[in-house]
């Protein structure tokens, strides 16, 4: 909405017409999933494709205007480029662990997805390939534009790749950043639609930890209860866009969402661990273990208080749970009624 008011003064201007129109993009999302996964694939693919040619664009043209004296200096110095401030650079790479995982939050969706793959070795190479794109893509971009507008004017920027573009190419340029803003959105919205709504359907399915409503297939495949109440919580959220101080809180809300994920990911490398001890895997354990040291790492420095949120959330599984295993038949033990409580 933010960038369509751009051209659409009325979106910012009346908040329940821009709320309204979010809706109705969800909603026919909602729809477009429903009718089948592969039609939606399809369709994220296309955006993908759509929303990559303008980074791409800015890593290309920025590597050709790219003026040296603007980053000399800058690089392992303990003066912040864009504010002047002092900082170490132990604090700086603190500082940056919670909005780069954030970045690369989602890497792990084709293994969400892997049970609609035709082979698991895909789900493999498109994790790998997918990481290895998005990396040099966020390295090209971040590094390149630095020497095309000085960091102090990126970092005060409404919208920092546009300003790139307008350097090099005028107004056309950010006219073409916008376009790419917008198919990445809608390719972001309609990934994260497919994942959450996956994600429930696999926790009741074969984990038997959710209720088996949300186990229920439409005849595409598609898990409908799970994609709905999804999609519920979605349009509650979208709420927020009336509230003034709800939408300032939102570096707030996706440190909270990066720290949700990584305690799955710290526990997924403990495993990793252990599964490499059993395999006596040399190769495995060293990868484990960099991993077990960097996510915990990176806890440490998104800090505690965000743990203990993460911790809050995650205890709202404590009514699915139990409804789980009495559908199940099964019954709590005493050790697991002492946990939940």
């Amino acid at each position: 909405m933010k960038i369509l008011s751009g051209y659409f003064p009325v979106l910012e201007q009346n908040k329940f017409i821009a709320l309204v129109f979010s809706s109705i993009i969800l909603w026919v999302y909602h729809f477009l999933i429903i009718s089948g996964i592969r039609t939606a694939g399809f369709t994220n693919a296309i955006l993908t494709i759509l929303k990559l040619v303008p980074l791409f664009l800015v890593a290309i043209l920025s590597l050709f205007a790219f003026n040296p004296d603007l980053v000399k200096g800058i690089f392992f110095s303990t003066k912040l480029a864009a504010t002047g401030e002092t900082s170490s650079i132990f604090n700086q790479i603190n500082n940056s662990f919670g909005t780069m995982l954030w970045a690369f939050i989602g890497i792990e969706g084709a293994v969400v997805l892997s049970n609609k793959a035709k082979s698991q070795k895909d789900v493999g190479k498109a994790t790998v390939i997918g990481f290895l794109i998005t990396l040099v893509i966020y390295i090209a971009v971040s590094v390149f534009t630095m020497g095309v507008v000085p960091p102090s004017e990126l970092v005060n920027s409404t919208s920092p790749l546009g300003t790139v573009l307008s350097k090099i190419m005028g107004k056309p340029g950010q006219y073409i950043l916008d376009f790419g803003f917008l198919f990445s959105v809608f390719g972001a919205l309609l990934s994260w639609l497919l994942l959450t709504a996956e994600i429930p359907y696999i926790a009741a399915v074969k984990d038997n930890v959710f209720p088996k409503k949300f186990a229920e297939q439409n005849e595409h495949a598609t898990p409908v209860f799970s994609l709905t109440v999804t999609n519920i919580i979605t349009q509650i959220f979208l709420l927020t866009l009336l509230s003034d101080t709800l939408q300032n809180v939102y570096n707030t809300i996706f440190y909270i969402a990066t720290t949700t994920i990584l305690l799955p990911y710290f526990f997924s490398a403990v495993f990793g661990v252990r599964v490499a001890n059993e395999e006596n895997n040399g190769l495995y354990k060293f990868f484990g273990w960099v991993a077990v040291i960097y996510t915990a790492w990176v806890i440490y420095a998104v800090g505690w208080i965000y743990i203990i949120t993460a911790l809050v959330i995650y205890s709202f599984g404590i009514f699915a749970y139990p409804i789980a295993k009495k559908e199940k038949g099964e019954s709590l033990t005493g050790l697991r009624k002492q946990s939940m409580v």
